[in-house]
């Protein structure tokens, strides 16, 4: 009987101690986190140190040190961050292992090792190892299912996998039918449904679950009002993260609230003790992307010629190069227009922007721009300042004057802009209409973008047959500047009708 008892109250003690360790180690992982959200990445490695030190077999310890090094990866792009990475996820991924070879259905280490795996995805993504972020992809995936079939209470385990099945349901129609043979399903709601779950009931997950969140309903659905909310608390919360204040900064530059958004990107372009070069860098493009939109061309001009010295890679140098070379134009200094106008084909071509850039750098390189076409840049930015009623006085008597088709179907379009921006829809309807009919093929852009501000005009209107009509319009182009843009924008619109 008394070695009952005696057996008894030493597993009792056993829990006992257990429940600390892991409260323990809980608290400490909540520091890093914090620490590490707040870019205080010193004091984040120190903590994770710590833990490493006092549980050398835990593999949380080395998970989450590996997520600073992933975040100044993605900052930078410096390998000595992707390999620190690597190195950290692989222990985290090592350790796991092992506890799973003890207990198959250990739900901590399966997370570990789906979590991790979903983080070498991202990475490898980044580094262009497409082959590693399919099969990090699918570890990542299978792990984070096991966890939730598990448990469906452990709700970090659901951002990994609403990521998963989110980002798939992006994925080109040619490429679905391929992964799928694979295992590799997409959907959209589902995705949603899951990142959500995280955000709202997550442990460790739950910060980066509403960061994307933001980043989702800003780039995808372009409803910035949901976006700009979560941002801006997570801002309050960490108001340390350059990424927080940066995607914000974006997000109000889409809005056309320039103003904001430059006060932010000052913010981080002043910041000389952040790490994160490549950050600057891209505040620096935008801020000139704002002095652009302000028709302030000289001082546009020292921005981008900023970001070009200090990028690290060719994301948005064509578009960059491109209104640098119109700065230079409109400021009538042609042979330097010229120079840079060279190097508009030097942006990836994958992105909108730089797309543009090149088509119609080799235009400019051939030719000085028109006056027309100089004023609709300098109106176009008007509507871009949110100066809507100012635009349209300037757009509208150049409307009257100009006989070239394409012109005046780009300066209807503009004029349709306005209208919607004033929330005047007849108006913006009428505008449209002209540059839908106008006879011409220089501006592929203009139909398909005219076609989803008439939608809009209509939602406006509550006429939301009409509306879903002229955004299948819309819809159905193909092979246009802006295109992936305005995908974006269709299916935010449709969104919006439905909520």
């Amino acid at each position: 009987m008394t070695f009952r008892i005696n057996s008894l109250l030493i597993a009792i003690l056993f829990s006992v101690n257990s429940l600390f360790a892991q409260q323990h180690i809980e608290q400490i992982i909540k520091e890093g986190i914090k620490q590490t959200y707040n870019f205080q990445f010193q004091q984040a490695e120190r903590t994770f140190s710590d833990l490493i030190k006092k549980y050398p077999n835990d593999p949380r310890g080395y998970h989450y040190k590996s997520t600073i090094f992933l975040w100044n990866f993605l900052g930078n792009s410096d390998k000595k961050d992707f390999d620190k990475f690597l190195q950290y996820s692989e222990q985290a991924i090592s350790l796991a292992e092992k506890m799973l070879k003890s207990s198959a259905n250990n739900e901590n280490a399966k997370f570990i090792i789906g979590s991790s795996n979903g983080y070498r995805a991202i990475a490898f993504g980044k580094a262009e190892k497409y082959l590693d972020m399919i099969w990090a992809s699918k570890k990542s995936s299978d792990h984070l299912s096991d966890v939730i079939e598990l448990n469906n209470q452990n709700y970090d385990a659901y951002l990994g996998l609403g990521l998963f099945k989110f980002a798939l349901s992006k994925v080109p129609s040619a490429f679905k039918w391929a992964l799928s043979t694979i295992g590799f399903n997409g959907n959209q709601d589902e995705g949603l449904r899951y990142i959500n779950i995280a955000a709202e009931k997550g442990t460790f997950a739950q910060v980066e679950a509403r960061f994307y969140l933001a980043q989702i309903y800003g780039e995808f659905f372009n409803d910035y009002d949901k976006s700009s909310k979560i941002l801006d608390q997570l801002i309050s919360d960490f108001p340390g993260n350059m990424l927080f204040i940066y995607t914000s900064a974006v997000n109000d530059l889409k809005e056309r609230n320039l103003n904001k958004s430059e006060r932010q990107l000052l913010k981080i372009v002043n910041d000389k003790k952040s790490g994160y070069k490549q950050i600057r860098s891209f505040s620096n493009f935008l801020l000139g992307d704002i002095k652009f939109r302000q028709n302030k061309f000289e001082e546009a001009k020292e921005f981008y010629i900023s970001f070009l010295s200090t990028t690290s890679n060719n994301d948005y140098k064509g578009i960059a190069y491109y209104r640098l070379a119109i700065s230079h134009e409109l400021l009538d200094e042609r042979l330097s227009s010229k120079m840079y106008f060279q190097h508009c084909n030097e942006g990836n071509s994958t992105l909108d922007d730089d797309a543009y850039a090149n088509r119609k750098g080799d235009v400019y390189m051939e030719r000085e721009l028109t006056e027309s076409e100089r004023s609709i840049i300098r109106f176009s930015n008007m509507v871009e300042a949110k100066n809507y009623s100012a635009a349209i006085d300037s757009l509208k008597s150049l409307f009257d004057e100009l006989e070239n088709i394409s012109l005046k179907a780009e300066t209807a379009y503009w004029l349709s802009e306005s209208y919607l921006g004033l929330n005047q829809y007849n108006e913006s309807i009428d505008y449209s209409n002209f540059a839908i009919t106008a006879k011409q093929n220089s501006e592929k852009w203009i139909a398909p973008f005219a076609n989803y501000n008439l939608g809009i005009a209509y939602q406006g209107l509550n006429n939301f047959k009409k509306s879903i009509e002229f955004l299948d319009k819309a819809a159905s182009f193909s092979n246009y500047d802006y295109e992936s843009k305005l995908k974006s924008l269709i299916s935010g619109a449709r969104i919006k009708k439905d909520s």
